[in-house]
């Protein structure tokens, strides 16, 4: 079975799930990619070509007549490349409806549609108009969207929501990163035969083999069991200037406290401007942008809480891998599967400092509390969110889409 994938780029943490897919018994993986780096990657998004099993063809992406963006290509691409399946996610599954020659190409050529997602910023099918009205939506560079009443407002969003009723129910399945798709998508009239779940995870088991090697290791900075960490991009809706405000309240108390910030992006000058209006310098760590896995996991090792005060995924992933509690409100869904409330993390108000604050001092005034979350944390990576439950869910999806008994065995090395 060959199965093409679109995307908007290659994100470092797609590449493993990808090569696991291509060596499966029976697999074969293309993906579409942009020739110049896409608009529609978030500010700061780190990509590599590095380490690709798969094979990769580079379309020109445009900007369609409905304002997204698109390629150009892709039927000339399908019909080449003869897919059994074609993986696509938002933006670019909108040009199954806007573009309808693509999706007779596939009729045709007997291609299979399935659409990825989140789902992220996606309300249900009744709630939408309240969704809008309410400015729900999360955007990652604090772009203003102001509720509003007006008709052409209204418009907007009915077509929008339209829109996604039309499409949603013209492709041949779903699968979603977290269950939460399952109901949403199902207000639209999705049959739930049709939906499946893979998650989403970076590659755990290069994560915990850098962790069985680097715990023999002393740490890479002093210990200090109340060091918190943040990892990620450093944009607005991450938060992070939150986090420091809280941080220099904790200080008060926890006089050792300290604070390292792994990443880089445009708010990166600005934070380290406000650490110095907060006399708090000398406490927080900029790290820059770290995309060695042994070195990120020795920053995790060493620290004692991982928070996340904004938006975010895959980091909470990364910093479960390496035994840490969590610390976090709402963040692109796939929270819910991974933190459990009073088990290995704990939930804060969403934008609320106050409440960040209170959940951060209940764990720094108890290490054995710290201690047990973290054990938990790293027991929900091997049990039940990691690389091979999500190389599982798309097979049991392929499976069913291709009437074929796909079975976790890799090919043979060349």
């Amino acid at each position: 079975m060959k199965v093409l994938f679109v995307f908007g780029g290659l994100a470092h943490y797609l590449i493993p799930v990808l090569n696991r897919l291509n060596s499966v018994e029976g697999l074969d993986i293309v993906v579409a990619l942009p020739e110049e780096r896409s608009k529609t990657l978030g500010n700061g998004v780190y990509e590599t070509r590095k380490d690709i099993s798969f094979k990769v063809v580079r379309l020109q992406e445009i900007k369609s007549y409905y304002g997204k963006p698109a390629f150009k290509g892709l039927v000339s691409l399908i019909r080449q490349e003869k897919p059994d399946a074609m993986v696509m996610g938002w933006p670019y599954v909108l040009a199954i409806l806007f573009y309808p020659w693509l999706w007779i190409a596939c009729k045709l050529n007997k291609v299979k549609l399935i659409n990825r997602d989140i789902p992220f910023n996606v309300p249900k099918y009744n709630e939408a108009w309240e969704f809008y009205k309410s400015n729900s939506i999360e955007l990652e560079f604090d772009e203003v969207h102001k509720p509003t009443n007006s008709f052409l407002t209204q418009l907007k969003y009915a077509f929008v929501t339209l829109s996604r009723k039309l499409y949603f129910n013209m492709v041949d399945a779903h699968v979603f990163y977290s269950p939460l798709g399952l109901e949403i998508y199902e207000s639209y009239g999705v049959n739930r035969k049709d939906m499946f779940v893979s998650y989403n995870s970076i590659d755990t088991d290069s994560l915990l083999a850098v962790r069985d090697k680097i715990i023999k290791d002393p740490f890479i900075l002093p210990e200090n069991s109340h060091r918190i960490i943040h990892v990620g991009r450093l944009v607005k809706w991450k938060k992070v200037e939150m986090l420091m405000e809280v941080f220099e309240k904790l200080r008060s108390t926890y006089k050792d406290a300290e604070l390292v910030i792994v990443g880089d992006g445009p708010e990166l000058e600005s934070l380290k401007s406000m650490a110095k209006e907060l006399k708090i310098e000398q406490n927080v760590l900029f790290t820059g942008a770290v995309y060695d896995s042994d070195l990120l996991g020795k920053y995790l090792h060493c620290s004692s809480i991982y928070v996340l005060a904004g938006m975010g995924g895959l980091s909470i992933n990364e910093a479960m891998c390496f035994g840490k509690p969590v610390v976090c409100s709402i963040a692109d869904g796939t929270e819910r599967d991974l933190v459990i409330e009073g088990e290995n993390g704990l939930y804060f108000k969403k934008g609320s400092a106050e409440d960040l604050y209170r959940k951060l001092d209940l764990l720094l005034a108890q290490p054995e509390l710290i201690k047990q979350y973290g054990d938990k944390s790293l027991a929900i990576i091997h049990s039940k969110i990691n690389i091979h439950t999500v190389i599982k869910g798309f097979l049991n999806l392929f499976n069913v889409i291709k009437k074929q008994p796909f079975t976790l065995v890799y090919k043979s090395p060349k």
